[in-house]
């Protein structure tokens, strides 16, 4: 594999703590996903950001487009949704209702550094290829090997398709 810059080892390493630091989100029971002391907007505050634009915003849920100063060819979708209670009389399911809410976020990248999509839940990171007839990027292996090494599970079939990885 070629050596990669500084500055596209920084990308990798900056886009892949990204994607960790909102699987790492731990979401609330807040009905307004917007207040100060909601998670989502923690995390926001916590990062410098170029633009942030809310696209629906209603009583348990909230989704965000957000571009962070350090990521600037990013688009990130940010949602949060809380879980309707369960029914009490339904022990099967009171059990999992601990964490009552729900978090999906995307990248989409808008460079040529990667043509990954990223879908992140609490359990996996999900990759889909942006245009399948480009295959991966320059740097989508280096993405793809730097996230197994730090997220639990990686949910792709991309490797199979392209004669790159």
């Amino acid at each position: 594999m070629p050596k990669i810059s500084n500055k596209n080892k920084e990308f990798v390493e900056l886009i892949c703590q990204y994607v960790k630091d909102i699987q790492d989100i731990k979401t609330d029971d807040l009905d307004d996903k917007l207040s100060k002391e909601s998670a989502i907007v923690n995390f926001l505050e916590s990062r410098k950001i170029i633009h942030k634009s809310v696209k629906s915003h209603r009583v348990n849920y909230v989704e965000i487009d957000v571009i962070f100063d350090d990521l600037p060819n990013c688009l990130f979708t940010l949602t949060d949704n809380k879980i309707a209670e369960p029914n009490t009389k339904d022990d099967a399911f009171y059990d999992w209702y601990e964490n009552k809410s729900y978090m999906i976020s995307y990248i989409e990248a808008k460079d040529n550094n990667t043509n990954l999509i990223f879908c992140i839940e609490e359990e996996f990171v999900e990759l889909k290829l942006n245009d399948p007839k480009i295959g991966l990027g320059k740097h989508d292996a280096d993405i793809i090997n730097n996230l197994r090494d730090i997220c639990d599970k990686i949910v792709t079939g991309i490797w199979e398709k392209s004669k790159r990885y």
